[in-house]
């Protein structure tokens, strides 16, 4: 059994060694590992007041650093006036800081992309000051 406790990209190369009492053996090979789809159940806070900046904190699984990023869109297309910095991914959270200073009220879906791979949507809302 192998038990990997950092998360690895697919494909990634690893290193191991195998020893039987005082027998040593080193082993170089590439896994190919399945990543599981990343999900998103919740996000918290649910909304903030435009002009402010909120720091969110997403609840689900697969939230891996691979390549992830945070999509915010407004009636289906990117919205450019919000702003997101330092995201962190832990496994079964992820926490961002959203800047809202340029934005209107309204809804925004709010999903996060790992490994290529896009989470279903949380609902954001951006209120009045």
């Amino acid at each position: 059994t192998l038990n990997v406790t950092k998360a690895v990209a697919p494909s990634t190369e690893i290193s191991f060694q195998v020893t039987k009492k005082k027998n040593t053996a080193k082993i170089s090979t590439a896994f190919a590992f399945a990543v599981e789809s990343p999900t998103i159940t919740k996000l918290d806070p649910p909304s903030g007041t435009a002009g402010s900046d909120v720091k969110v904190t997403f609840t689900g699984t697969s939230l891996y650093d691979l390549g992830a990023k945070v999509v915010i869109q407004m009636a289906g297309k990117d919205d450019a006036s919000v702003t997101v910095s330092g995201l962190t991914m832990k496994g079964t959270s992820a926490e961002a800081t959203i800047s809202l200073k340029a934005s209107t009220p309204g809804k925004r879906d709010v999903a996060l992309t790992v490994n290529g791979q896009k989470t279903g949507t949380q609902t954001f809302e951006v209120l009045a000051k």
